[in-house]
């Protein structure tokens, strides 16, 4: 999927949480300081990219491919990770958007329709389900 878009919102989001992550490990080394304003950081550079490209996918094309949809899942564990208080429920509303699509969840049949789809796609359903199981348990 990056091949195909070397510039999009997935390598970005993959870009971001790398640039996080690296960060963080030459912090916890001491081989730099820690960042004084995140806001400046490249891995925010890279997450607001992939976010505004997510923002012109839903208006372009009134719907999300399964790159995006794995872009946006980078988008809430680079949220969660930062310990910003951006908001990753839109990232994630990209992932509940693209299932509602799939028709999977009004299928009469979900486990049928499942196993027909590409392995990408049943990790996606996999993830998204994880997620929404947890968001439900959290708002007990």
């Amino acid at each position: 999927m990056i091949n195909e878009e070397p510039q999009g919102a997935l390598t970005n989001a993959i870009c971001s949480l790398a640039s996080l992550y690296s960060t963080r490990v030459r912090v916890a080394q001491g081989l730099e300081a820690p960042e004084s304003n995140h806001e400046q950081s490249a891995a925010k550079y890279f997450q607001g990219e992939a976010y505004m490209q997510l923002v012109n996918t839903k208006q372009m094309r009134q719907s999300y491919s399964e790159s995006d949809v794995l872009a946006a899942l980078h988008l809430v564990v680079f949220s969660q990770m930062s310990g910003t208080v951006m908001d990753w429920q839109e990232s994630l509303t990209v992932a509940y958007d693209w299932l509602a699509e799939t028709g999977l969840p009004t299928n009469d049949n979900p486990r049928n329709s499942l196993s027909t789809m590409t392995a990408v796609q049943q990790l996606i359903v996999k993830i998204v389900m994880v997620s929404k199981f947890r968001r439900c348990i959290d708002h007990r």
